[in-house]
C-alpha cells in the first residue's frame, strides 16, 4: 500500500490523478494514506485531483472529512489545493473546496 514509484506517487495519487472515484474508494478503505506528498512537488492526492480538474476523485477524497489534506502546501510554491482549482480555473471543485470550508485554519494560531 505504501509502495511508491520513482516520482514518489503512491497508488492513491494516481488513482486521484486519473480521476477513478472507485479506486480512490478502494484505496482508501484498504487504508491508503491521504496525506502522503509526492517528491516531484510535495503534492497530495487532493492536489492532484484538484489541479486534473477531477471532481469526483477531488469529492471522495473530501468525503474522508480528514481537514489536514486541504491545508497541506505543496513544496513548489505553497499552494494548496484551492489554490490549484483556481488556477485551473475550476469552480465546481473550487465551490467543493469550499463548501468543506477548506480556508478554516485547524490549528489555534
Amino acid at each position: 500500500m505504501g509502495r511508491r514509484d520513482r516520482r514518489g506517487k503512491t497508488a492513491l495519487h494516481h488513482a486521484a490523478e486519473a480521476g477513478s472515484r472507485t479506486c480512490v474508494s478502494l484505496l482508501l478503505e484498504a487504508g491508503a494514506d491521504s496525506l502522503a506528498q509526492d517528491t516531484m512537488g510535495g503534492r497530495t492526492p487532493l492536489h492532484l485531483a484538484a489541479w486534473h480538474r477531477r471532481e469526483r476523485a477531488v469529492a471522495k477524497l473530501l468525503a474522508l472529512g480528514d481537514q489536514r489534506q486541504y491545508h497541506v502546501l505543496d513544496g513548489m510554491l505553497g499552494r494548496a489545493p484551492l489554490h490549484l482549482a483556481a488556477w485551473q480555473g475550476d469552480l465546481r471543485i473550487v465551490q467543493l473546496l469550499l463548501k468543506v470550508r477548506v480556508c478554516r485554519r485547524t490549528d489555534a494560531s
